[in-house]
């Protein structure tokens, strides 16, 4: 037939039949001409056409992961309401170590100011993340802001000595002014905004490095909620490893009417008067009952510190009565070994409101580096999970993540993961909250 001239009805349709095919087998199709069979040459153009879509997607999505690039997303509208403006990920920006102070012996305090000038806002009990580079590996850290903003200096941060922690060892060992690192946030959940119409009794329960968060909120309490009052109970292995004695005595002494501190240390000495720890739940009911601390609807409850001590806490104020939603927790967690993940790829959909974002997650990648790098609007900070700022719901299939982390088992029964420290076993589909 020659070029531009069209083949008769008849041809085209013999020609469709030839090249016709369903499944796994060859679609047998008779009558193609007559009136009955335009449903099922519709029908068959329609599947036809959505097979050869769905093969290029699939073609595309592999070359760009074998080709070492980002797959694009691909964004289905499901609903006819106007989409909401993407969240993003925290920015990174570049702050400089602007003093040090080595108060105890396995503990450094470090100022930071961002580079750029620009102010560091921040709320009480939120931490910034450090990417903290190693040997040439960057590790995210997340560390506690305990200064008020607009404090000279800058953003103060402890960073406690972990044994075996490769980061914080580093850190102890190597800090100095003039230093820079980037950073993101601050951010977090572990935060009290002062209300000064708000009456109401804070009981702080603190254990070594966990100060930092709540002496922020003690000192923004303090000024901003002039009703409320407040007491701290404080752990730590002895008098030398106590972070920031002289700020809360001067708090303490400033605030008498408003304001209790009681330490509990592991050995005990004479130069600061103190409980006899560690502070587990034999220790902290006895000190509970000693302060004389009633629980009602007026208290709220504020836990930070090593997993040991929290358990501790969560078991007596369980006994006691105290509602979980009166308490507010947060935990200072190292990284854990990371889980066997997945030696496929692994289909990946997130779902957010009316959208749909559909990727592969490569072998040693997680949810949250899969989703982001198909634009994904998944919200994360520390990204060791450790703020919970990246929680998904898992709506289908298996995931395996990193232990410890800051998952609470409310939020694991409720059908939540970790994006930054989950991989998936299988297909997954999740759901941005």
């Amino acid at each position: 037939m020659p070029d531009g001239v069209e083949a008769p009805r008849s041809e085209r349709v013999r020609s469709v039949k030839r090249r016709l095919t369903l499944g796994s087998g060859i679609a047998t199709v008779s009558n193609m001409a007559s009136p009955r069979s335009a449903p099922l040459r519709s029908r068959l153009v329609r599947l036809v056409t959505e097979r050869v879509a769905a093969a290029r997607r699939d073609l595309a999505m592999l070359r760009h992961t074998f080709g070492g690039t980002a797959p694009p997303p691909l964004v289905t509208r499901t609903s006819p309401r106007a989409w909401p403006a993407p969240r993003r990920p925290l920015p990174v920006r570049s702050v400089e170590v602007t003093a040090v102070e080595r108060p105890t012996p396995d503990a450094v305090v470090a100022y930071l100011a961002p580079v750029d000038g620009a102010p560091l806002t921040h709320r009480p009990g939120e931490f910034l993340t450090l990417l903290v580079p190693v040997d040439g590996v960057e590790h995210p850290r997340a560390y506690s802001i305990w200064t008020a903003a607009g404090d000279p200096g800058g953003a103060g941060v402890a960073i406690k000595r972990v044994a075996g922690g490769l980061v914080s060892n580093h850190l102890n060992d190597t800090l100095a002014p003039g230093q820079r690192f980037a950073a993101r946030g601050p951010s977090g959940s572990f935060v009290v905004t002062p209300d000064a119409e708000r009456r109401r009794h804070y009981v702080l329960l603190a254990g070594g490095s966990g100060i930092t968060p709540l002496l922020a909120i003690l000192r923004a309490g303090l000024s901003g909620e002039p009703r409320s009052r407040f007491t701290l109970l404080y752990g730590n292995r002895g008098v030398a490893h106590v972070l920031f004695p002289d700020v809360l005595d001067r708090l303490a002494g400033e605030h008498a009417d408003r304001v209790v501190v009681r330490h509990v240390l592991d050995e005990p000495s004479d130069a600061l008067p103190c409980g006899r720890g560690p502070l587990g739940a034999e220790a902290l009911g006895a000190e509970l009952d000693g302060l004389e601390i009633a629980d009602d609807a007026d208290t709220t409850w504020l836990l930070c510190g090593p997993a040991p001590m929290l358990a501790a806490a969560h078991e007596v104020l369980d006994a006691r009565g105290v509602a979980p939603e009166r308490r507010l927790e947060e935990r200072f967690r190292s990284p854990a070994q990371q889980v066997v993940g997945p030696t496929t790829l692994q289909p990946l959909t997130v779902r957010d409101g009316g959208r749909l974002f559909e990727t592969v997650v490569a072998p040693g990648q997680t949810l949250l580096e899969a989703g982001v790098a198909a634009g994904a609007p998944l919200r994360f900070s520390c990204a060791m999970g450790g703020c919970a700022a990246c929680r998904v719901r898992l709506v289908s299939g298996q995931v395996a993540m990193d232990e410890p982390n800051c998952l609470s088992p409310v939020e694991a029964a409720a059908g939540l993961v970790l994006a930054c420290v989950a991989r998936p076993l299988t297909p997954v589909v999740v759901e941005v909250p």
